[in-house]
């Protein structure tokens, strides 16, 4: 989902974003202001691997033909450039400052490397079912990109790559939270985190 489609998809669906308990899914951050106590998480991916990763999705569910040139699919914005920053943002108008104001006003932002601990922290903190969770959108097909290539997408996502590099070391650290004898109070680790 980029931003234009979450913006359309949260309009058509305002009513259920304001009235539910759980809410998930790509929700553009100008969106936030309208929900209220409601407790907000986001996870932050690495940009030149997220790139990487949209991209063989991409070609493996079609919508784009691998022996198609990367710069013209990046220059087309077919491939968009500093998804993750402009998500952050506004549309059309990625502004990394914009960005990581809006990124400390996020409750939890968890590194999706860190995803399965995070997971394990909602459902044993929140009481929530243990549940079997599948992956979808998983590349099955993946393919190798030469040193040019990888490259060219860093070159196109300098902001994202800058955001991330900023906002890296201030993800929530799951093993300092697993060391705090305050731990069960989660609200504790959420707001000692943006200090």
């Amino acid at each position: 989902l980029d931003i234009h489609q979450a913006n359309q998809a949260y309009s058509s669906n305002k009513i259920y974003y304001e009235n539910f308990q759980f809410l998930s899914g790509h929700l553009p951050f100008n969106f936030y202001s309208n929900i209220n106590n409601r407790l907000t998480l986001t996870l932050m991916r690495e940009p030149i691997s997220r790139v990487i990763s949209h991209y063989q999705f991409w070609i493996q569910k079609g919508f784009i033909n691998k022996n198609e040139d990367l710069e013209k699919l990046l220059d087309r914005k077919i491939l968009k450039s500093n998804l993750v920053t402009e998500f952050f943002s506004e549309e059309n108008k990625p502004n990394i400052n914009v960005a990581l104001n809006n990124i400390k006003k996020i409750d939890l932002v968890v590194d999706v490397v860190d995803i399965n601990k995070l997971l394990n922290y909602l459902i044993s903190n929140l009481e929530l079912p243990n549940i079997i969770l599948t992956k979808k959108n998983i590349t099955e097909k993946k393919i190798n990109l030469n040193d040019s290539q990888i490259e060219l997408i860093k070159k196109y996502n300098t902001m994202d790559c800058d955001l991330y590099n900023k906002i890296k070391d201030s993800t929530f650290k799951f093993d300092q939270y697993e060391n705090n004898p305050q731990r069960n109070n989660i609200f504790y680790s959420f707001y000692s985190s943006k200090k």
